[in-house]
């Protein structure tokens, strides 16, 4: 089940996944319960989000808290933070994320790091660089980024709009 509603510069969601969508199943996993807003004021915009039972686990929440600041038509920057809680659970995790991006011509340079607690991981810290370039109804892209197990990942492709 999804909502939405929209006034102005601002936007409402609620939904609701049950994971079991058979007959007689009920109460097996509990529905997912979300709710997220987001409002923009001149070249800001602020966004919450709150999911209670996290994928579909009755012990688990998640919370999502963002901004961003147009810079101006061709650059933003923003900050995200998430926040995983399994109550007592080993995989409580929050992450905080920077990111920017930057277009000139035909290029798009886009960039990012992160840092995030959760245990095990080889590595707190994740970043990130992207170039692309517009083809005029296709896209070149490559991208670069080291991530939480510490493994250095690049990729390359072309995106096709039509």
């Amino acid at each position: 089940l999804f909502v939405s509603y929209s006034v102005g510069d601002m936007n409402v969601r609620l939904s609701s996944i049950d994971p079991d969508q058979t007959y007689g199943s009920v109460g097996a996993n509990p529905a997912e319960l979300s709710i997220s807003a987001d409002y923009k004021f001149g070249a800001v915009t602020v966004a919450a989000a709150y999911a209670d039972n996290a994928f579909s686990d009755e012990t688990a929440e998640a919370l999502f808290l963002g901004a961003e600041y147009a810079i101006n038509d061709a650059a933003n920057v923003g900050v995200l933070y998430f926040d995983y809680d399994e109550f007592g659970g080993a995989n409580d995790s929050a992450r905080v994320t920077l990111y920017g991006n930057y277009t000139f011509d035909a290029i798009t340079v886009a960039g990012y790091v992160a840092n995030d607690d959760q245990a095990g991981l080889a590595t707190d810290i994740a970043y990130g660089l992207g170039v692309s370039y517009d083809l005029g109804g296709a896209r070149a892209a490559f991208d670069i980024h080291s991530n939480y197990a510490e493994d250095t990942i690049a990729g390359v492709g072309v995106r096709f709009d039509f």
